[in-house]
């Protein structure tokens, strides 16, 4: 098997699990600013990498909507 030098890359996968914490730091950061997520500076904000930013953002997604599951099955 030969390395292809031109398709080697370090970080793109994206796939962290959850990290304690996370959840309350994006929900802070989305109350002081809506659009946290998109910023250039969302790295600094947030105090990750910027791969960490895109999980981050879709493990307060999928919270989201698990939280919206739970409510609308206990309403009955």
């Amino acid at each position: 098997m030969k390395l292809n030098a031109a398709k080697v890359s370090f970080g793109r996968h994206e796939s962290f699990p959850l990290r304690f914490g996370w959840i309350t730091k994006g929900l802070d950061a989305l109350a002081d600013d809506p659009n946290v997520f998109a910023a250039e500076d969302a790295t600094v904000t947030l105090g990750v990498g910027k791969n960490m930013v895109a999980a981050m953002r879709r493990k307060l997604g999928l919270a989201a909507a698990l939280g919206w599951a739970v409510f609308v099955r206990m309403r009955g």
